[in-house]
């Protein structure tokens, strides 16, 4: 027990004799070491440094005297006005032995750096912002030393962005521990890292993200040569240990690598996880099995400016691939491969290789190699034969695009060109591409998500030649459309791999039926709501030669369907159109110009040829109108017709910008039920109103600014016959007028039952009397108002005078040689010869006598000369007073 005591009061005594020693020691040499220090440190800085507080201290770090520096940073060295931080610590311990500070001998003997962070910089033009340590000091002092034994890191990050390489990273360093004895020329170094590596990206892409990485290595170092061989390495990723083997040499710009690295029977599973996150993202549904052997190589110049060169080569056996929720498996996988980072040492430069790629795939097989090169924008060089069921495919691919996919696929391809969702590919590039092969697809039945359309039946074969397809047969069931096809899809990788590039299609295609409204549907839940969208590709470019056995959209129905269609511009056209369809015959062109996104500008120029009216005005749904509808109507017909028409993408017309021009020559017509025709009951028995036929019918009609127009139309029915024209607009607003012979009128009411009549119109002689009947009708359909047509009485009246005033001066001419200067007139040709004809006549004037007066034929002298003219009076006065009325007479009169 006493021994103890002895002991501890020992110790005791020796502990305060230490610290009361540091304390002395501390005192006496504090004000010296800072300064001496901070002179020595100042000599060789390049940049501005800050301290807040600089404590010398012989206990903190016994049994060495240190020199911490607190809340130290320096700011980076770089031309730029506005510098940031280099880097910052919140402690740097600089240890020295406590005799060379009594002796004042100032040798550094350790370094220890905690809590703080560095930033790295290299520019565009390989510019950094960290050489802070002058070449060449301003002056020297035998008293300064650097004799390290132990350089240490405790919670310590490194940030690098290095835009000459496009590289950039962020480790941080929990522990680095550097030992060994710097001083001498040949020593060992043992090194112990436990990193984090939370980022290190190239070109913009992580190549590695949230690594621990732990390095356990001795270093025989021979500072004459500069050059460090690994006596033992070991370099853990993740728990995966890789063995390092080889030299390291140091340059004044880096460090020259020659290691080697090997590993046998590795997992899979457990590479993969080393795998760039992009990759892994892509491939983290599925898991992975198998054994893998590798050996790999680096050699050149590690540095900020400079990548060393990577090779590896590799084999597996007994792989298996499979997709974690389907459980589809890809088995027996065997290959053999190498990785190389190429001649400038970079992921564009880089090349993976795998030959001999081989697989069973449900009933399947996969065959092939495969290699593909610059891993910024991928190029693959592929060879490989495959028999895929397309069910399986859909799921281990995770095709999520596809609802169904059924069938198979046999594919033999040669390929060299770019893979699809790349940037930077150059149209040229792929123009340069190598495609040759076949394939085929059989009894393939396909359907997107969210669509409407399912495509069954699908069989076909195709060719590659290049950027180009050719399809020898193409067949399908899409809903109920059936569809054929033979051509050529010219430019078609480049169309599926490059935004805005062009795909030209020329082909023939056939289809024993199409429904048309099936394809335009816009979507599944489309199919009870009828909504329509159309939207033309303006990238899409073709040009088909079409033959359509039976065509539908909607109501409408059309057999032997042909044409040529083009697209073009987002212009689509069919010209040479002809079809069969509403027991006529239709030919015209047709166009959809989809260039203003928002509108559908369709034009038509087409004849149709003996149609029936009603089942057109049946299949067209009425033309989207309820006042004149397919119950009203009946007969055949002959259209020329002038169409545009502006539409939204929806199919709705606007009918404010509608334009119709038609030809109309209807035969063997009916008209039934219609509501302005019943509107004449009070002149025509309602049964003969009822159903109207009538054997001709010849108009044209216009329809424009949502109003159809009516010319002065001629229609000679079972009912009477008439004259109408007007308008009638598509809010149901009319104005009509009527014309028809009142003994035409006065006939139909007192006719008896027994009347004879033919099919199309009454024969009846209406003797001599044809007094006319006009009408008006405005309104509406269901409000309307008849009232006597004044102004085409008024008309009519002008025009009649007009023509009886030509027939009496015509008939003055040719017997009294009157009116000869009227150029209006035709020259009666025929001579009357002179017998001396006279007329007198006596007539009473203002309560005088009569005179006589004598009219020749020829109103001449016996001498030849014209006698002088004189005023007319009595019968003269009249003739001429029929003759030449005066218009005033027949001035419009309100009140009629």
């Amino acid at each position: 027990m006493r021994l103890f005591k002895r002991i501890f009061l020992v110790l005791g005594i020796l502990l305060v004799l230490i610290i009361s020693t540091g304390i002395i020691v501390a005192s006496i040499y504090e004000k010296e070491v800072k300064q001496y220090m901070l002179e020595e440190i100042n000599k060789r800085l390049n940049t501005k440094i800050e301290v807040k507080e600089i404590n010398f201290s012989v206990l903190k770090k016994f049994p060495y005297a240190s020199l911490e520096f607190e809340n130290i940073s320096a700011e980076e060295v770089t031309k730029n006005e506005k510098k940031g931080t280099l880097f910052s610590a919140q402690s740097i311990f600089f240890q020295f032995n406590i005799i060379d500070i009594i002796n004042k001998n100032y040798t550094i003997k350790k370094i220890a750096v905690e809590n703080g962070l560095v930033n790295l910089k290299i520019d565009k033009n390989g510019n950094d912002n960290y050489h802070f340590w002058k070449d060449t000091p301003d002056s020297t002092s035998n008293k300064f030393n650097l004799a390290l034994e132990n350089l240490t890191f405790k919670n310590f990050t490194f940030y690098a962005l290095n835009e000459y390489k496009n590289l950039d990273f962020a480790i941080e360093a929990n522990t680095i521990n550097l030992s060994g004895n710097f001083s001498e020329v040949k020593f060992t170094l043992n090194t112990q890292a436990d990193l984090f590596i939370h980022q290190f990206n190239e070109n913009e892409k992580a190549m590695v993200r949230d690594k621990a990485v732990e390095i356990n290595t001795s270093f025989s170092i021979n500072q004459e040569t500069k050059v460090s061989t690994i006596k033992k390495g070991e370099l853990s990723i993740q728990n995966l240990v890789f063995d390092l083997t080889g030299s390291i040499q140091q340059q004044n710009e880096g460090l020259k690598l020659d290691i080697q690295s090997k590993g046998k029977d590795l997992s899979i599973e457990s590479v993969y996880s080393l795998f760039p996150p992009h990759l892994q993202e892509k491939l983290e549904g599925y898991k992975t099995k198998g054994i893998i052997t590798y050996q790999s190589t680096i050699t050149g110049v590690l540095s900020l400016k400079e990548s060393p060169h990577f090779e590896a080569t590799f084999n597996i056996k007994n792989g298996e691939i499979t997709e974690r929720k389907s459980d589809i498996a890809l088995t027996n996988l065997s290959l053999s491969g190498n990785y190389s980072n190429g001649e400038k040492n970079n992921s564009i430069s880089s090349k993976l290789v795998l030959e001999n790629f081989n697989a069973t795939f449900g009933a399947g097989s996969i065959t092939g190699s495969y290699i593909i090169s610059n891993f910024t924008n991928p190029y693959i060089e592929l060879s490989s034969s495959s028999e895929l069921d397309l069910t399986q495919a859909k799921d281990f691919f995770q095709l999520d695009t596809l609802e169904i996919a059924k069938g198979l696929l046999n594919i033999d391809i040669k390929y060299s060109g770019y893979i699809k969702e790349l940037n930077n590919i150059q149209a040229k590039d792929l123009q340069k591409l190598n495609a040759a092969g076949h394939a085929s697809i059989q009894k393939v039945t396909l359907k997107l998500f969210d669509q409407p359309l399912t495509a069954t039946n699908f069989s076909g074969a195709f060719k590659f030649n290049n950027n180009d397809i050719l399809i020898d047969s193409l067949t399908a069931q899409v809903n109920n459309s059936s569809i054929a096809l033979t051509g050529k899809f010219k430019n078609l990788l480049s169309y599926l791999f490059i935004e805005n590039e062009f795909l030209y299609v020329n082909a023939h295609i056939h289809s024993t039926k199409l429904v048309l409204d099936e394809l335009l549907l816009k979507d599944e839940k489309a199919v009870k709501d009828s909504a329509y969208r159309v939207d033309l590709p303006s990238n899409i470019q073709f040009s088909l030669r079409a033959e359509v056995d039976t065509f539908t959209f909607r109501k409408f129905k059309a057999e032997h369907v042909k044409g040529n269609i083009v697209l073009q511009n987002k212009v689509l056209s069919a010209t040479q159109l002809q079809l069969n369809a509403v027991d006529g015959f239709i030919q015209g062109d047709f166009m959809l110009n989809n260039a203003d996104a928002n509108n559908l500008l369709i034009t038509s120029s087409a004849t149709f040829k003996d149609i029936d009216v009603y089942q057109l005005f049946d299949q067209m749904e009425n033309f989207g109108q309820e006042y004149f509808v397919a119950e009203n109507i009946k007969g055949k017909a002959t259209v020329a017709i002038d169409f545009a028409s502006i539409w939204d993408q929806q199919l709705k017309l606007k009918k404010d910008q509608l334009y119709v021009l038609a030809d109309l020559n209807m035969t063997q017509g009916e008209l039934i039920n219609y509501q302005p025709a019943m509107a004449l009951s009070k002149f025509i028995e309602v049964d003969e109103l009822e159903h109207i036929r009538f054997s001709k019918l010849a108009t044209q009609i216009e329809i424009k600014d949502e109003t159809i127009s009516i010319p002065q139309t001629d229609i000679h029915s079972s009912a009477l016959d008439l004259t109408i024209s007007g308008t009638h607009t598509f809010d149901n607003h009319i104005d009509y007028r009527f014309k028809m012979l009142m003994s035409d009128v006065l006939w139909r009411k007192a006719k008896s039952k027994k009347k004879e009549t033919s099919e199309f119109g009454y024969i009846e002689d209406d003797g001599l009397g044809r007094t006319t009947l006009y009408l008006h009708m405005t309104g509406t359909v269901k409000d309307y108002k008849i009232t006597y047509d004044t102004k085409s009485l008024r008309d009519q009246w002008k025009n009649d005078l007009k023509e009886e005033k030509q027939t009496v001066k015509q008939l003055l001419k040719n017997e009294f040689g009157w009116f000869k200067k009227d150029s209006t007139l035709k020259e009666d040709k025929t001579t009357t010869p002179n017998d001396g004809l006279q007329i007198e006549w006596e007539e009473e004037e203002d309560g005088k006598s009569e005179e006589k007066k004598s009219v020749s034929k020829s109103a001449k002298n016996n001498d030849g000369h014209k006698k002088p003219k004189k005023e007319k009076k009595g019968l003269g006065k009249l003739i001429d007073k029929i003759a030449q009325p005066d218009e005033e007479e027949f001035e419009e009169n309100p009140d009629f």
